[in-house]
């Protein structure tokens, strides 16, 4: 016994380094596959439209656990997009109004955004002839251009006094951009500060019962279709 133990000593043998390397490393791989099993899963979600309340919403790739809004399949005059959905016990965050998300919602009057919303994408809510009103949120930083074309009816637009991006300086019934102050949604009630620089375009484009408006002399940029 005393042969084969010292046989067996004078052999290389692991330390208890190895060993916890060893551990270590199992639990690397441990984690590694947990996170690749959820990123898996994710994967199979996206573009899985998810219905609630007469909302459709896509899951937003690349962000853990948001949605878009995608369409609308109800005829309320007014629509509340909620900050959260729940989809397969897991909550999801409303961070966003997709493309043609509200496209040609002849009844749709009012729109209530929550705080989570941070983006109205391009022609979200095209062709909205009796859309009335619109209240921005204090999380939206981003809204393009043509957001809301075609909305001949809008009377009152505001923006909550606690976004940093944009705001609805001295109640214009506008929303300006804050860092370049340019206007870039107008209505047929709009007055426009003397602080802007810039009118947008599109701003104005389509408000048919425009009868007249003061553009002030600050106004250095004026797009070729911004009525």
């Amino acid at each position: 016994m005393r042969n084969r133990l010292s046989s067996f000593h004078l052999n290389p043998m692991p330390n208890k380094e190895p060993i916890g390397m060893c551990f270590r490393t199992m639990k690397t791989f441990r984690n590694f596959g947990l996170t690749c099993f959820f990123i898996l899963s994710c994967q199979s979600l996206f573009g899985q439209i998810i219905e609630a309340d007469g909302i459709s919403y896509n899951i937003i790739e690349g962000e853990e656990l948001t949605v878009e809004v995608s369409s609308v399949n109800t005829v309320a005059s007014e629509v509340v997009i909620p900050e959260t959905i729940i989809y397969q016990e897991q909550t999801y965050k409303v961070k966003r109004i997709g493309t043609k998300a509200f496209d040609a919602r002849e009844e749709l009057v009012s729109v209530i955004f929550s705080d989570n919303l941070t983006e109205i994408c391009e022609m979200a809510f095209i062709n909205c002839p009796k859309l009335t009103n619109i209240s921005i949120s204090k999380n939206v930083n981003n809204i393009d251009y043509y957001s809301f074309l075609l909305c001949p009816s809008l009377t009152s637009i505001t923006v909550d006094p606690d976004n940093d991006y944009y705001d609805s300086r001295e109640n214009c019934n506008a929303i300006i951009r804050s860092d370049n102050n340019e206007l870039i949604i107008g209505c047929k009630n709009t007055i426009i500060p003397s602080s802007v620089q810039k009118i947008g375009l599109a701003s104005f484009y389509f408000c048919r019962d425009l009868e007249s408006i003061f553009i002030p002399r600050e106004i250095y940029l004026l797009h070729n279709i911004a009525f």
